[in-house]
């Protein structure tokens, strides 16, 4: 089950990478440049952070991914995706340990991070890392997606591909992986988690996914 859970993710984020910020940035259109399309950096976040603090339950798919703006210039984006989403209360650490290793390796270039949560942990981990010691003060906070948060109803509604990913993870997060009872029901899951031709194209405005406010 997890491994079919991993591959979902890792498959899935880079065939929709551009409908993936659509619904977390509404205003991605104006923000990135799709045309010139994206370049994955696995290979080089392994080798800045080679070996994560998990535990034994905790499974990520991290990816970093450069993309440019509509002005020419190009910005890194951080996506760490919590796949199990059980709670870690090293998260926020780690979040900024990636941010900062990535942030100085490419010559302070800027990072965008992302933390999804696919997982109930989600809810308690937040979205912030604060340090503050004899007068320093440092806050570094970043967005998180929740799966909880979007109900199966308007993931169905949407014709934007990562809603579609998102529902066959919802739908395995809730199920523990059992394949749902009725046969229309087992004939959409094996068409959204197989091919995922129904639900590619279109856009999506997410609205809910969080900043930490002061």
């Amino acid at each position: 089950m997890k491994e079919k859970y991993d591959i979902l993710w890792k498959g899935m984020l880079e065939r929709v990478f551009d409908d993936f910020l659509r619904f977390v940035f509404p205003d991605a259109d104006q923000r990135f440049d799709m045309r010139k399309g994206f370049t994955y950096l696995d290979k080089e976040l392994a080798m800045l952070y080679p070996n994560p603090e998990e535990g034994a339950d905790t499974r990520f798919v991290d990816k970093l991914v450069q993309v440019y703006a509509l002005d020419g210039k190009e910005k890194f984006l951080l996506v760490h995706l919590e796949v199990q989403g059980n709670y870690d209360k090293t998260f926020t650490t780690r979040m900024f340990k990636y941010f900062y290793r990535v942030y100085d390796y490419y010559n302070q270039r800027p990072v965008l991070p992302v933390a999804v949560f696919s997982g109930e942990g989600g809810k308690w981990m937040g979205n912030r890392f604060h340090l503050e010691e004899d007068g320093m003060s440092l806050t570094y906070t970043f967005k998180t997606l929740d799966i909880a948060d979007y109900t199966e109803k308007e993931l169905r509604a949407s014709d934007n591909s990562f809603a579609g990913v998102m529902l066959v993870a919802k739908r395995l997060a809730v199920s523990g992986g059992d394949r749902p009872k009725k046969e229309e029901d087992k004939k959409e899951w094996d068409e959204k988690l197989l091919e995922q031709k129904s639900i590619f194209g279109g856009t999506f405005g997410c609205q809910r996914v969080r900043e930490v406010k002061d």
